[in-house]
């Protein structure tokens, strides 16, 4: 087993914004708490998530999105985990939802432009250097525009 120094760890977190979609939506106080909550809880398991709820809140995790028998289409198809809680009660209009999702799985498969790039980059550098810039902004730009686009 490799130690990883806690500084390393740190560093790593600070940087999870990059694979991490955070935001938050108005209810406009028309649904209660449970409804709300089970209109979220419904389209995560519409999507093949499994949810677990607990308080205000409505959580997922999944081990491998894109093999876990969903459609790629899915408007949630790229997070891999996450979780959504309401921030004040439902039925006041300036309520809002909260929520945190991971795409760490996406994010990997994005970097192998970046591998693809390396390999290309040893005979020529600056052609692996734009294979691999390309390759990700490419994948994981589209990617997480359509996924912002797409979040309900």
């Amino acid at each position: 087993m490799i130690a990883v120094p806690i500084e390393s760890y740190a560093i790593v977190m600070r940087l999870n914004f990059v694979w991490h979609y955070r935001g938050r939506i108005v209810t406009r106080g028309n649904l209660g708490s449970d409804e709300l909550l089970d209109c979220h809880e419904g389209m995560l398991v519409g999507q093949s998530k499994e949810t677990s709820r607990g308080g205000d809140s409505v959580s997922f995790k999944v081990p491998i999105p894109l093999l876990s028998g969903g459609s790629r289409w899915d408007a949630m198809a790229l997070f891999d985990s996450g979780a959504f809680w309401l921030d004040g009660p439902a039925d006041d209009p300036t309520a809002m939802v909260s929520f945190d999702l991971s795409c760490f799985w996406g994010f990997l498969f994005c970097l192998m432009p970046v591998a693809i790039g390396a390999v290309v980059g040893l005979n020529d550098p600056e052609q692996g250097a734009i294979i691999a810039i390309m390759g990700f902004g490419w994948l994981y730009g589209v990617n997480q525009i359509l996924a912002r686009i797409r979040i309900p």
